[in-house]
């Protein structure tokens, strides 16, 4: 069996997770509130009502802990890169408190996603 030497490759696959949910699922929900503030949707499509019922669906509440993880492990790895290009060199202090905060805001996330009912 071969040795890990490191967890680099797992990183950056939750590095590029998350920017493309960044850049196409966020986006998309954004628009969607522009939408409904200009007045193109009507007030009805982000009611408390509709929008319970949906987050009471596990496959939402899925692609909703999705949507907000995935960002935090793609903004911690940016920060942390940004750190080490800026000449802080302690890189495995820097990842372990980056990566530990996606972490816990994952935990956090998933935590409100299931106390919702």
């Amino acid at each position: 069996m071969r040795n890990v030497r490191s967890l680099e490759p797992f990183w950056w696959f939750l590095f590029a997770g998350g920017g493309t949910v960044a850049a196409l699922l966020v986006t998309v929900h954004i628009s969607v509130n522009l939408l409904v503030g200009v007045g193109l949707l009507g007030t009805d499509t982000l009611s408390y009502g509709r929008l319970s019922g949906l987050v009471a669906n596990p496959i939402v509440k899925l692609y909703l802990l999705a949507l907000f993880a995935l960002p935090f492990f793609h903004a911690a790895h940016r920060l942390r890169g940004t750190i080490r290009d800026l000449g802080l060199h302690a890189d495995r202090v820097v990842g372990f408190l980056c990566y530990s905060t996606a972490i816990v805001g994952s935990v956090w996330a998933l935590a409100v996603l299931l106390g919702v009912p």
